[in-house]
């Protein structure tokens, strides 16, 4: 590991430091996302993708990909998503604190009016900016990489159009109905541009983040950097937003060499990987962390002056954003420092990235996802479907084997249906001349393995078959079975939904409440509020009213008094739907029963045995025991 200087050097240095430090941390990671990664889109040609044997997929053999992963992920991210977005509420709530410290105390039926107000007023941010396609897109990464990362908030300027009535022609001495008269016969309508700050939450693409990997999940670390590939024209669009230094982003410019660059950074993402040339080769770093007083420079005096109690020697907590130029003429720096150090503005020097993990690891600052869980089922699958697929192809031809001496020289040896072969005299049997050979085709052995292979996935990733709607050769036989697979992929699904819960949409809300209640000129929606995320809050919810109705339903069908009065099919639905399932995947409909009936029926009459109580037999009047409503021997 490089050490990083704490002496002498520039502030340009230490981040070029800490940045480089980062992304050698990172490097072993990068494996394990690009693995999983490949596996979710079955990119058989990856070197990155193992094999269960080695000459797997060689020459003539299957390089069929069964997407396992795939399919795991893409049915565990939808259910989430679900559970989130349920009846298309943003899933999140506010409500006033529980104790009221404020100067002058202030009535709780104002304060629950005021917790509304700015509950509408986040709601409309994240509506209009499409929160719920970020969270959507985060859940995806996070469960093939085990992470995601959010930044908020990020003021941007959101621009609009808007039409408005107007008559510039009519003249304002007019009197009111002359001019009212005037506009409705020359009034136009006109485009008026109008430009909003609006404080937004981004998605950052998990490539493009590094973090302190030496940090435990309860510490900050040492920075937080985000990097960002731009070309000319977007840096010299950096002029217009606040802070940053025109004279720096002339001096990159002039440094950068407009031309297309080949390649792209082994810690780039897999898409960027795969480009031969591109055009973005101005590299921006933002940098968000701790850094030595006396790296600071000539920033020193200034930062000192803003943060009190702050002494020489120790460590101050900035913003600052380098650009790095891949191939730039005329540097004397390793970068240059496009936006000047300040201080970390957030409350609490918060830095403004939130994130959320799949699978936790203890005190690690990394997640496990899905992709990486099932990298060896994945392995398994694709490795019996092409030996099956290739032991098929060579037991459905037959194999030639023929000696060349026993047949007279100068003949066609393809052989083909109708033709005719002369064999030397010395020939006494055709078998003595070719034989054919048909291989074993062990086809049962590879389902066993193939059903062995997904019951391993359906374990390491928590989202049995079941949870996807689908049935399996490895099905549980009994309910109570059934029911117990899917409780432990719900708690386990529950607990995802708690980590985004808790990484994202908690920060997230909290992000944009702070700006608010900073910038917001209407102060009747300002106080201090508790945020809470409702996604785990409703998932339970669900789980506990499904366990709720199970018991209901046992206990009365228990006993032979209420059991009469239970609707069996409506309960037995209704749980199915609280377990995301279909319930007419597993439960006959009434056509279906009919036709069921009518077999048994049939199935009696041609034994000779008399149908089941109620039921008829094709052609004759009821059998068994009389019925409740039915009269011996006499209509109904």
């Amino acid at each position: 590991m490089p050490e990083i200087s704490t002496t002498g050097g520039t502030l340009v240095s230490y981040v070029k430091e800490v940045y480089d430090n980062f992304k050698q941390q990172r490097q072993p990671l990068e494996d394990i996302w690009e693995l999983s990664y490949d596996s979710f889109l079955g990119r058989y040609s990856q070197s990155s993708i193992h094999k269960w044997k080695a000459l797997e997929g060689h020459d003539w053999r299957s390089k069929v990909f069964i997407r396992f992963a795939r399919r795991k992920i893409l049915s565990s991210v939808a259910q989430i998503n679900d559970v989130q977005f349920q009846a298309g509420e943003m899933p999140f709530n506010l409500s006033p604190t529980d104790v009221d410290k404020n100067q002058f105390p202030i009535p709780p039926q104002i304060r629950q009016a005021r917790a509304l107000g700015m509950k509408n007023e986040i709601k409309g941010l994240l509506e209009m900016q499409k929160y719920d396609k970020t969270l959507m897109c985060s859940n995806l990464e996070a469960a093939i990489y085990g992470m995601s990362v959010h930044k908020a908030p990020v003021v941007r300027q959101k621009k609009d159009i808007e039409y408005q009535f107007r008559a510039p022609l009519v003249a304002s001495w007019l009197p009111g109905p002359v001019q009212m008269m005037l506009a409705q016969k020359f009034g136009r309508h006109v485009p008026v541009e109008s430009v909003l700050n609006v404080p937004m939450i981004e998605h950052v693409n998990l490539w493009d983040y590094f973090w302190d990997m030496e940090a435990s999940e309860y510490e900050p670390g040492l920075a937080d950097i985000q990097r960002v590939m731009m070309d000319m024209g977007m840096v010299r669009n950096l002029e217009k937003m606040p802070g940053y230094s025109t004279e720096a982003i002339n001096q990159v410019l002039s440094a950068y060499q407009d031309t297309i660059t080949q390649g792209a950074d082994q810690s780039e993402s897999p898409g960027r990987q795969r480009l031969q040339w591109r055009r973005r080769g101005i590299e921006i770093v933002e940098f968000r962390g701790r850094v030595p007083v006396d790296k600071l420079g000539k920033h020193k005096d200034r930062i000192l002056a803003t943060t009190s109690g702050n002494s020489k020697g120790r460590e101050q907590e900035i913003i600052t954003v380098i650009a790095f130029v891949a191939g730039g003429k005329n540097q004397t720096e390793p970068g240059i420092e496009i936006y000047p150090a300040q201080p970390n503005p957030f409350p609490l020097q918060a830095r403004g990235f939130n994130v959320a993990y799949w699978e936790k690891l203890p005190h690690e600052k990394q997640g496990v996802g899905i992709g990486e869980d099932t990298l060896d089922s994945q392995v398994m699958q694709n490795g019996f479907w092409r030996a099956f697929i290739d032991n098929a192809a060579l037991s459905s031809n037959l194999i030639r084997f023929y000696k060349s001496g026993a047949f007279k020289a100068g003949q066609d040896m393809n052989l083909r249906p109708g033709a005719g072969y002369e064999l030397e005299d010395w020939v006494r049997d055709v078998s003595e001349a070719v034989q054919w050979v048909q291989p074993t085709f062990n086809g049962a052995e590879m389902i066993s393995a193939l059903n062995t292979a997904e019951r391993l996935g359906d374990e390491e990733s928590g989202v049995p078959r079941m949870l996807q709607g689908e049935r399996s050769q490895h099905a549980p036989k009994t309910a109570f079975e059934s029911s117990q697979l899917l409780e432990a992929a719900n708690k386990q699904q529950g607990q995802i939904i708690k980590n985004i819960d808790e990484g994202h949409i908690e920060p997230d809300v909290m992000a944009i409440y702070h700006y608010l209640m900073m910038t917001h000129p209407d102060e009747d929606i300002k106080g201090q509020f508790d945020i809470q995320a409702t996604g785990f809050a409703a998932y339970n919810d669900k789980m506990r009213k499904g366990q709720a109705v199970q018991q209901l339903f046992g206990m009365f069908i228990s006993n032979d008094r209420t059991a009469i009065l239970v609707k069996i099919d409506q309960n037995m639905r209704e749980l199915y739907r609280l377990r995301d399932l279909d319930p007419d995947e597993f439960m006959m409909s009434e056509q279906e029963i009919k036709v069921e009936q009518e077999k048994a029926q049939a199935m009696a009459a041609q034994a000779g045995l008399p149908p089941p109580p109620g039921q008829t037999t094709p052609g004759g009047p009821p059998q068994g025991p009389p019925q409740q409503g039915m009269i011996p021997g006499g209509p109904q």
